[in-house]
């Protein structure tokens, strides 16, 4: 670089001669500043022939300028040629590198991503190894669940609460673990059904020793309180009781009563034998716990078996009235069950006798109603012919005491069928004839008695019009028959069944069933044409203050507290049966549907 201060004038004089825009770049190149020093130097000839020899200079380098481009012309093409394509490529390369610079922060994100996935994926890989080389304890841990359903499925009960400890030991050891509590839950619902395993075991017939495991293995599981395990024992008991019962056909009343009856001695008294031993001490009601001194658990059992108990006379009420015999066997059988509870504080006999009263009672009346009902329906056709009198029979050694129906009522049949009904409900009533039901039984067959008598008085009435001689004859001579054979023969037979001597010996304050038999008001209709009829009135009459039956308790307060008065003698509580009575061996065929012979009273 070429200071203008240090140029010499004329140099300086240059400078100033060229415009300023030239001089300016003049000034600042050292080649124009070389150029114009020689200038200065130069004399003036030789400035006059400057200007030919750069004349001259210019034309040897445009020739040569112009060969160089003629020998190398492919190489200028070639030149520009690249060069276009280099700045194109510059361009790209260019706006390339623009794209680029915007990817950039993307790309750093994305690799700062990768790198924290490459972590995790390190990590995984890690716990992955580690995983490998504790395979098989963790194939054990994940088996537990399987294994614990294995266990359940085939009743090892002993295993699966073992895996079931386990597993919460494992739980409380590491809560933070996932795979721990998926485990755990598993477990649990497999533990849900080993409890209603057990306890459908409870509901089938199991022994004394199963359901003191089944009871272990439901404590262990620790679902239930002492309380309500006690409850789902008992739930479980009564519902399979509940269905053994279920399975009996009630077809037949007999059979249907017995086998219940035996159904329920056997197990009842068996659940009950399984609760103690099972739960041997008492609990306390409001916590739920055991205690030495508690009633709970001794109020729960009681509680069930009095229900189990009402339910059992609640069946009895309803399916004894099914029942037309046999009364003496099923209450055996009843009162054998009621005794075998009382080995536990259960005995439920005196409960039993009103049952069987009300029902013998009802059934006796029924009956008797039914005898008279058949009275009334043969009165239209009844044929006012007397048959040849027939002797009555005498009694046969040994039967002396027994009462004998009179064959001479054989003369009238209607009288004679009539007989036969009253018979054999007399026959049913003394298999098992309860002491309180006797004042009922002798009611309802007075009140028959007396509707018989009513009946004849009203049909006299109806037909004495048309009656002869002959008819008004036989009439009076079957009304004599009815008020002589037939009442006296039925207060005998009742009198057979209740035998006087067991109301006088003082252990019952029950008045003898014969006396309610009111021949007074039987014979009172008769009276217009029964010349006997009146004489039984006056004879009643003057007995009247002697024989009337004062008032009597009920059947409920008849019995001393805790007794049962069904038969005729106070043994225990068992039933008993009064000695039978026959009718003499001409009478011994038992032809109900003949009017021409008589049912035997045995």
């Amino acid at each position: 670089m070429v200071d203008k201060t240090t140029v010499p004038v004329p140099q300086s004089f240059l400078l100033d001669a060229l415009p300023e825009a030239k001089a300016a770049v003049w000034s600042t190149d050292e080649s124009a500043s070389n150029f114009l020093l020689k200038l200065a130097g130069t004399s003036a000839e030789e400035l006059k022939r400057f200007p030919a020899q750069l004349k001259e200079e210019q034309d040897v380098t445009m020739r040569d300028t112009q060969q160089l481009a003629f020998d190398n012309y492919k190489t200028f093409i070639q030149t520009a040629t690249c060069t276009t394509e280099v700045f194109r490529d510059v361009n790209v390369i260019e706006s390339t590198t623009e794209i680029l610079l915007e990817k950039l922060p993307e790309f750093s994100e994305t690799c700062k991503t990768f790198l924290g996935e490459a972590t995790a994926i390190n990590l995984s890989r890690k716990q992955n190894a580690k995983t490998l080389q504790h395979h098989a304890q963790v194939l054990e841990i994940l088996e537990i669940p399987q294994l614990m359903d294995t266990c359940v499925r085939n009743s090892y009960y002993e295993e699966a609460l073992q895996l079931q400890a386990h597993v919460t030991q494992m739980r409380k050891r590491h809560p933070d673990i996932e795979i721990i509590g998926v485990i755990a839950d598993d477990v649990a619902e497999h533990s849900q059904q080993m409890q209603a395993n057990l306890l459908l075991q409870l509901r089938s017939d199991v022994q004394l020793s199963a359901c003191l495991k089944v009871i272990g293995y439901l404590r262990r599981l620790s679902v239930y309180s002492e309380l309500e395990l006690r409850v789902q024992f008992l739930q479980a008991r009564d519902a399979w009781l509940e269905k053994t019962l279920h399975s009996i056909s009630t077809a037949d009343p007999y059979n249907y009563i017995t086998k219940t009856v035996e159904t329920c001695r056997v197990h009842l008294f068996d659940i009950i034998t399984q609760y103690k031993a099972v739960f041997s001490s008492p609990i306390d009601a409001k916590s739920g716990q055991g205690s030495k001194g508690g009633v709970g658990g001794g109020g729960l059992l009681s509680g069930w078996v009095l229900q189990r108990v009402s339910d059992f006379l609640q069946l009895l009420e309803e399916h004894l009235p099914r029942l037309t015999d046999r009364f003496k066997t099923v209450l055996g059988q009843c009162m054998y069950f009621a005794l075998s509870l009382g080995r536990v504080g259960m005995d439920f006999r005196p409960l039993l006798a009103p049952l069987f009263e009300r029902t013998i009672a009802e059934l006796f009346s029924s009956r008797v109603d039914m005898a008279f009902a058949d009275f009334v329906e043969q009165m239209p056709t009844m044929a006012l012919v007397a048959h040849a009198t027939l002797p009555d029979a005498d009694s046969e050694p040994g039967l002396s005491e027994a009462p004998i129906a009179p064959l001479s009522l054989m003369t009238f049949p209607i009288l004679a069928r009539l007989t036969n009904n009253l018979l054999a409900a007399l026959n049913d009533l003394r298999e098992c004839a309860p002491l309180a039901a006797g004042q009922t039984v002798a009611t309802s067959l007075s009140k028959a008695l007396v509707a018989v008598s009513i009946q004849l008085a009203d049909y006299h009435t109806l037909h004495r019009e048309t009656f002869d001689t002959r008819d008004k004859t036989n009439f009076s001579g079957l009304a004599q028959m009815y008020v002589e054979s037939l009442v006296p023969c039925v207060v005998r037979c009742i009198d057979a069944i209740y035998p006087e001597q067991t109301f006088q010996s003082g252990t019952t304050s029950i008045k003898p069933p014969a006396l309610f038999i009111d021949r007074v008001a039987i014979a009172r209709p008769l009276v217009p044409f029964c010349s006997q009829a009146e004489a039984i009135i006056l004879a009643g009459e003057r007995d009247d203050s002697a024989s009337a039956p004062e008032p009597v308790a009920t059947p409920a307060t008849a019995a001393e507290p805790g007794e049962a008065t069904v038969g005729h003698a106070n043994e225990g509580h068992q039933p008993t049966v009064v000695p039978g009575v026959q009718l003499s061996p001409q009478a011994s065929n038992e032809i109900r549907e003949s009017p021409n012979s008589l049912d035997k009273f045995e």
